[in-house]
Parts: structure tokens; C-alpha cells; sequence
């Protein structure tokens, strides 16, 4: 999506779950929005496991075209992370490209407002 320059807005598991935002260093609680810049990789070295908040293992399972084990070992990806309360008062996490200035949490929740 980002090389062909999209805008995206993706729902993730929350922080206490396994997903793409687990080993990151994110507020455990309450409503933020945050850059964050990551290198996804295929490769399990001892570097890789070392930073989890620099490096996101992306298993062999998982269909990802831009890596692989032979060329492509690495992938670069910045987005912004957004947490904030619907309004029957449960979090909501999502991840996004656009700036922070130009999608605000409020944007973010009425967005999740009208799709419940």
C-alpha cells in the first residue's frame, strides 16, 4: 500500500495481545497516537530478537511479497499507531499513514462509531 502511495487505516489486536504492536514501547493505557518505525524481516537472529522495538519478525506462515530469505531480508514501514475509547467506553487501536495532523483520534472514532 505504501509504495503505491495508498492511504490505509487498519484495525490491530490491542497492546495485550499478539500482534504487530506487541514488543513495542506504547503507553499500556489510555488514549495516545504515536509514531512508530519498524523493519520487518523474515530473519530470527540474534539482533533481530534482541530489539523488538526495532525489528517485527514476520513468520514464514505469513504471505508478506516484499521479503524473503534470499534478496529481500529486510522492509522498512513507519506508521502512526492510534488508541482511543469508543463510545461504550472499550479501546480501540488502530494503525494508519496519515499524519497525526491530518487524522485525529476523534477522526478515528466516529469512523469507528459508524462501522459498530
Amino acid at each position: 500500500m505504501e509504495r503505491k502511495g495508498w492511504s490505509y487505516v487498519i484495525r490491530v489486536k490491542d497492546l495485550d495481545c499478539n500482534g504487530i504492536l506487541s514488543g513495542l514501547r506504547l503507553p499500556s493505557d489510555g488514549e495516545f497516537d504515536r509514531a512508530v518505525h519498524l523493519t520487518l524481516t523474515k530473519k530470527q537472529t540474534k539482533e533481530v530478537k534482541a530489539h523488538p522495538e526495532i525489528y517485527k519478525f514476520v513468520p514464514s506462515t505469513s504471505t508478506f511479497d516484499f521479503l524473503n530469505l534470499q534478496e529481500n531480508l529486510f522492509y522498512s514501514i513507519s506508521f502512526q499507531v492510534v488508541r482511543f475509547v469508543l463510545p461504550n467506553g472499550a479501546y480501540e487501536t488502530v494503525i494508519t499513514n496519515l499524519s497525526a495532523a491530518n487524522f485525529h483520534a476523534k477522526r478515528h472514532q466516529s469512523l469507528a462509531s459508524s462501522t459498530e
